[in-house]
């Protein structure tokens, strides 16, 4: 992958995530809506293209952010209730408690959170985290698929 400020992202990995993950969300958060996992999304790409191990590590933390504020758009779009605290697995919980989405949709939807988790969201202990280049596409396509997959829940 690549970015440039001129040109902004340009995903080079294969064309097959391109077309089924990368694009359709780059389309979804062109919703106004979704303003904020815009931001977040931008932000995993950016991170991702650079490449340090820092960065790596921030894809994995912003691709979830991403996917988090989907979901709360998702549920004030409804019209449903969350607390501000709540975080990736609450706000999934909810969705499925306002029949938003199945409770099976639930790997597919938390994929970059549970990755988050372990790799980037929470202090690391006597171990830095390491984020592979590798595990960190994984990541920034899964959070592609949620968001792509939330957005087309919207009203």
């Amino acid at each position: 992958s690549e970015f440039t400020r001129a040109d902004g992202f340009q995903w080079t990995g294969g064309e097959e995530v391109a077309i089924r993950a990368m694009r359709p969300a780059q389309s979804a958060v062109q919703d106004a809506r979704l303003a904020g996992a815009k931001a977040e999304f931008d932000a995993a790409q950016e991170a991702f293209a650079t490449g340090t191990p820092a960065d790596l590590r921030r894809c994995v933390v912003e691709s979830a952010c991403a996917v988090e504020s989907a979901m709360k758009v998702l549920l004030i779009e409804h019209g449903d209730a969350y607390e501000p605290t709540d975080t990736a697995f609450p706000l999934f919980d909810r969705l499925v408690a306002a029949n938003r989405t199945p409770e099976f949709m639930r790997g597919t939807v938390l994929g970059a959170a549970w990755a988050r988790n372990k790799k980037g969201g929470h202090g690391a202990g006597s171990v830095p985290h390491d984020v592979p280049v590798e595990m960190a596409e994984a990541v920034l396509a899964s959070a592609a698929v949620a968001i792509a997959y939330l957005h087309a829940r919207l009203p």
